[in-house]
């Protein structure tokens, strides 16, 4: 089974981005892989219609990738479903609307790829001029940006008075050399653009962020086949600027014009004792993320916490810990009793050192995070495997003084790929 894997760019101060896997798609309509780095906008019913006609518009396109020889990949994802935290009033629900499309062939060896992510909805173009390097650009535009604003906790109460919204549109241009080696670079320049505006919940007077133009340069470098054959490390580094940034609600001194940066390493491994075999799909992995920077503020901190959180930490509200460093370990195993009948198993650990922000002042520097999650995927084979995927995380380490002692979350998705 080929796997495509769907990579987003980490973006200084990208509303709502984060760098990781989306959905890894296998042949016909069966579909592995859980979304985990999900936008999910509290008021998407508002956006609806704009979102229906997006799908459609994808969907319509479609039609040559029908006529794609039966070995060859599927080319377009749809996934529907939600994350909620169960018995609480202070998480927020993350509904997932997800379609991906990909036409390849295109002149000059072009990819395109567009993808509907709830309330964004992005386009990049793919060229391989030569076998060792590639050029990529794209546009993304954004139609409810919650990540950053209304994700606001502090020691597990939401910060409901103090949300935001808004909407942005962001492009970059990337080159990357070697791509199909063990080693590989890529340099990229994204520009991105933003408004925000007070929501419903905030409260009178309430001054939001400035309007954001910002620029950014990252180079990464991957190494695959680390190790025991199927691993892989990342590092990112990033350095961006914010132009005619001013004070506002959250920050009375408009810190966050200054030079901002991020350091991000990802390794992940799949030991022996963890695969399913000799020579076959590894069905358990160890990943490790440590991530720094600096000039960073509430825009652009690093956020954990839940399936639906930039990183994953199975139980807890979504980016309910907000930090300017730290450490999160994911393990995860998978049981397979059939192709289309699997079971993971989840374990997640978090230290993160808290951002440096006023409106965070009173709780811990330093936080740790653990929990525990059981997932299944269940093709529902008179649908023609169309996959059911659920999953269940219980948060173990709650903050002191948290409004609420427990930390619960349910994730239930149905996929196709076509």
């Amino acid at each position: 089974m080929r796997a495509a894997r769907c990579l987003r760019h980490g973006g200084l101060a990208a509303p709502g981005v984060s760098s990781f896997a989306w959905l890894d798609r296998g042949r016909g309509r069966r579909l592995s892989g859980v979304p985990r780095d999900l936008r999910a906008p509290a008021m998407l019913p508002a956006f609806l219609p704009a979102i229906l006609l997006s799908m459609a518009l994808a969907l319509a396109g479609t039609g040559a990738a029908s006529l794609a020889a039966a070995d060859e990949a599927p080319a377009t994802t749809l996934a529907l479903g939600g994350d909620w935290p169960l018995g609480t009033r202070q998480g927020l629900a993350s509904p997932i609307v997800y379609l991906e499309h990909e036409r390849n062939g295109l002149p000059g060896g072009g990819r395109l790829r567009v993808v509907l992510d709830t309330a964004v909805l992005s386009a990049a173009m793919q060229h391989r001029p030569a076998p060792a390097w590639e050029l990529a650009y794209g546009l993304e535009g954004t139609g409810a940006i919650v990540g950053y604003g209304a994700d606001l906790y502090r020691n597990g109460e939401r910060l409901a008075a103090e949300s935001f919204a808004g909407d942005g549109l962001a492009g970059h241009l990337a080159a990357t050399l070697w791509p199909d080696a063990p080693w590989s670079a890529s340099l990229a320049l994204e520009t991105r653009r933003a408004h925000f505006h007070p929501t419903p919940e905030t409260r009178a007077g309430y001054v939001p962020p400035p309007p954001l133009q910002q620029h950014a340069l990252r180079l990464q470098v991957v190494r695959k086949g680390l190790l025991f054959g199927a691993g892989r490390a990342e590092l990112t580094l990033e350095e961006g600027r914010r132009e005619g940034w001013s004070a506002w609600s959250l920050d009375a001194r408009g810190r966050g014009g200054g030079p901002r940066g991020r350091v991000v390493l990802r390794v992940e491994l799949a030991p022996p004792r963890l695969r399913g075999g000799h020579g076959g799909p590894p069905r358990g992995s160890l990943r490790l993320s440590a991530f720094d920077g600096h000039g960073l503020d509430l825009l652009d901190a690093y956020r954990a916490g839940g399936f639906a959180g930039t990183f994953q930490v199975a139980g807890y509200y979504r980016n309910e810990a907000r930090a300017g460093r730290g450490l999160v370990l994911n393990l995860q195993h998978e049981l397979r009793f059939a192709d289309d009948r699997r079971l993971t198993v989840y374990a997640d650990a978090a230290s993160l050192t808290r951002l440096d922000a006023e409106i965070l002042r009173g709780a811990p520097q330093t936080q740790e995070l653990a929990g525990l999650g059981l997932g299944f995927y269940y093709g529902m084979r008179p649908l023609g495997g169309l996959p059911l995927i659920v999953r269940y995380g219980e948060g173990l380490l709650i903050p002191p003084g948290s409004p609420e002692g427990y930390r619960r979350e349910l994730l239930l998705v149905l996929a196709a790929a076509f």
